[in-house]
């Protein structure tokens, strides 16, 4: 998926500081739902990620909890992208690789948004 090859970009990134992701919920994947988030959770933690935020509802929450069972160790659930911006404005510092990602419908580009005011 487009989901994990992007972790497998960031897992090949070097020079930051540390490597987030905020992941959003994919909405279209109907009845794969579930395993391809439990797929994408364990390919965060495969991608040595420092913090990951999931945002959404149940998928975001398979997401999440497959992260944790891969041994990654800061894994937060944010409900909406206005959560998730406020623990990332929280956790994001200079230097950061940040991830975002998500289907439309859950506007992770309200967090894109709210970080580029804050580091640009």
């Amino acid at each position: 998926s487009a989901l994990k090859k992007s972790l497998e970009t960031v897992a090949a990134s070097t020079g930051s500081a540390r490597k987030i992701a905020v992941l959003g919920e994919m909405l279209e994947l109907g009845a794969h739902a579930a395993r391809l988030h439990g797929e994408c959770g364990r390919a965060a933690a495969d991608a040595g990620l420092a913090l990951l935020i999931a945002v959404g509802g149940d998928g975001a929450q398979r997401l999440a909890e497959a992260a944790r069972a891969s041994g990654l160790q800061t894994v937060l659930h944010a409900s909406s992208s206005d959560e998730a911006a406020q623990l990332a404005l929280q956790r994001v510092r200079p230097g950061d690789l940040v991830l975002v990602k998500g289907s439309r419908g859950i506007r992770t580009d309200i967090v894109v948004d709210r970080l580029k005011a804050e580091f640009a």
